[in-house]
């Protein structure tokens, strides 16, 4: 048997084989408002994987790209709702223990289909559009949110902290607006 998930919602998925009809936008909206970005490495508030997802989403709009590739910015994170926001860093330390891609890569990889499936969002893989934002952003968060620049990167959306129920509201919200549901 293998291992399973309770949602925030309630359902019981299959940890290794999620289904689109697993996949609901008010776990992923909850889960993400919760989650702190680096892990929590910060000083100050809150900021959520949430408020992050919405950034991205929006910068691609502002860059002028579609409303599909605004909604895989939107829910390129969305993953983490079920497997967990497994920082960067420790990704890396996974693959260099595995010599290649790890087996949380593959379980990330099923999930992000599965979501992807469930809201006909292109998430695997990764379009470089959405690459780019999530980088951008990722930038600005690191020199808002811990004093570090990356030069030569362009600025992402300034960082607010809104505590975890108006991102979820705020995730939510553009999702609605880019007819993701």
């Amino acid at each position: 048997m293998n291992p399973t998930l309770l949602t925030f919602t309630g359902r019981t998925i299959d940890m290794l084989d999620p289904k689109p009809s697993d996949i609901v936008l008010e776990d992923i909206a909850h889960c993400l408002a919760v989650q702190a970005r680096f892990n929590g490495h910060f000083a100050g508030w809150h900021y959520s994987v949430a408020e992050h997802s919405v950034h991205v989403a929006d910068l691609l709009r502002g860059w002028g790209e579609p409303t599909d590739v605004q909604r895989a910015g939107l829910m390129h994170d969305a993953a983490e709702a079920y497997v967990g926001d497994l920082i960067g860093p420790m990704k890396k330390a996974l693959r260099a223990l595995a010599g290649g891609p790890s087996g949380f890569d593959e379980i990330e990889r099923r999930w992000s289909l599965a979501i992807g499936g469930r809201f006909g969002v292109a998430l695997e893989p990764m379009s470089d559009s959405v690459k780019l934002a999530d980088l951008a952003q990722f930038a600005q968060e690191d020199f808002e949110l811990r004093g570090v620049p990356i030069p030569g990167l362009f600025s992402g959306r300034p960082v607010q902290s809104m505590g975890p129920s108006c991102a979820m509201e705020f995730f939510v919200d553009a999702a609605e607006r880019l007819g993701v549901r």
